[in-house]
C-alpha cells in the first residue's frame, strides 16, 4: 500500500487496536507513517531465511498481532510472521509433513477459535493458485466470468475467505472491509498464513469506509452482508457508484420471514423499497453492526440493484436456507 492511500485509510487499518499493548520491538518510532523505511531496515537485518522469503519469530501473542496489522497496513510482501516455538526450526517450519495443528500453531490460527470457515491449511506452501476451496457461490460466479487482473472490493469479509478465493482466481487487487475487530484480525492470520499479497484488509463501518473510495473497482462482493445493515440500499447504491459490476447473497424478506406480519419501507433516493425490519444480536460476531436491520424483499432488492445502475441482473441461485431464503444475484452494467 502506497503512503497517499495509507494516509487515507489511515483510521480503518487497525492501528487503533494497538491501544493498551505492550510497545513492540519493532515499532518504527511508535508507528508513524514516515518511518516504514526504519521498519523494512529493521526487518531486513533481523531475519534469516534460506528461503526467498523472509520470516520473523514474534515472542508473544502481542507482537505477533502487531506485526501483522503492521504488514497489512504497509503493504509489505514476502514477509511472513509466526509465533515463536522452541522446538521450530525454519527446515520444520516448510516441511511438508508437519501436523495441521502444528501450522494452525505456528502461524496464531489457534489463537481464535470456532471458525466460521474451512480453509485448506495442508496447502500453505503450495502456491495461491492452489488455494481452491469448494465454496458454491463463487464458484457459480467464477463458471461466468474471468477475473484475472480485476480489482475487488469485497464488503463484510469476515475472515477472508471469499477475499483469499478471489486472489487465487487471478484478481489483481482485493480490499477486503471488516467492521468487526476479531474478524479483522482473523483476516490478517489468514493473509499472513496463505501469504495473500494481493489482499488488503480494513477495519470499520462500510458506511464510513465506502465514500472514502474515487479509483472504480471491477468488482464489489458482497456476499452475506446486506441483510445484516439498517439501509442496505444505500450500500447497493453505493456500489453502483464504485464499481460495474456486483456479486451478492443475501436472505429476503417475505410474507413469513424474518417474521410474520406487515412489510414495512424505506427511502433512499426519492426511491422506495419494501421490506422487513428485524433486531440482530449484535454481541454475536457473525452479525451487524446495527441491532435493527432491514431485510429487502426479492422483488424490491433486485429493483435496487437495477436503481443503482446495474441494468444486467442474472440470479445465480435461490435457496431455501436455515435462516430464510436466500439469493445469489449478479449485477453487471
Amino acid at each position: 500500500m502506497d503512503k497517499i492511500k495509507l494516509k487515507s485509510f489511515r483510521g480503518f487499518l487497525g492501528l487503533e487496536l494497538f491501544k493498551g499493548l505492550d510497545s513492540p520491538i519493532n515499532d518504527p518510532g511508535h508507528l508513524e507513517i514516515d518511518n516504514i523505511e526504519s521498519w523494512k531496515i529493521w526487518l531486513n537485518s533481523n531475519t534469516k531465511s534460506p528461503f526467498s522469503e523472509k520470516v520473523i519469530m514474534s515472542c508473544n501473542k502481542k507482537e505477533f498481532i502487531k506485526n501483522l496489522i503492521l504488514k497489512n497496513a504497509y503493504g509489505l510482501e514476502n514477509i511472513r510472521f509466526i509465533l515463536k516455538d522452541k522446538e521450530l526450526s525454519l527446515f520444520n517450519l516448510y516441511n511438508i509433513n508437519r501436523s495441521i495443528n502444528e501450522i494452525k500453531q505456528n502461524f496464531g490460527f489457534n489463537l481464535f477459535k470456532n471458525w466460521h470457515n474451512s480453509f485448506p491449511i495442508d496447502r500453505i506452501n503450495t502456491g495461491v493458485s492452489a488455494l481452491q476451496v469448494d465454496e458454491p457461490r463463487i464458484k457459480a460466479f467464477l463458471n461466468r466470468i474471468s477475473i484475472n487482473g480485476f480489482r475487488v472490493l469485497d464488503i463484510g469479509c469476515l475472515e477472508g475467505l471469499h477475499s483469499m478465493l478471489l486472489e487465487a482466481n487471478g484478481a489483481n487487487e482485493i480490499i477486503g472491509v471488516e467492521g468487526r475487530a476479531e474478524n479483522f484480525l482473523r483476516c490478517l492470520v489468514i493473509k499472513n498464513l496463505f501469504d495473500l499479497d494481493k489482499c488488503t484488509f480494513l477495519h470499520g463501518d462500510i458506511s464510513d469506509i465506502l465514500p472514502i473510495f474515487s479509483k472504480p473497482f471491477d468488482l464489489v462482493v458482497a456476499l452475506g452482508i446486506l441483510y445484516h445493515l439498517e439501509n442496505p440500499v444505500k450500500i447497493i447504491f453505493r456500489s453502483g457508484q464504485l464499481a460495474s459490476r456486483i456479486l451478492g447473497w443475501t436472505h429476503y424478506a417475505t410474507e413469513t420471514c424474518p417474521k410474520k406480519g406487515n412489510f414495512d419501507t424505506i427511502t433512499y433516493c426519492g426511491k422506495t423499497y419494501k421490506g422487513k425490519y428485524t433486531i440482530e444480536h449484535v454481541m454475536n460476531r457473525l452479525s451487524g453492526l446495527s441491532n435493527k436491520v432491514f431485510w429487502l424483499s426479492e422483488d424490491d432488492l433486485l429493483k435496487a440493484v437495477e436503481d443503482a445502475g446495474f441494468k444486467k441482473i442474472t440470479v445465480i441461485n435461490k435457496e431455501k436456507h436455515a435462516h430464510g431464503p436466500a439469493i445469489t444475484f449478479l449485477g453487471e452494467k
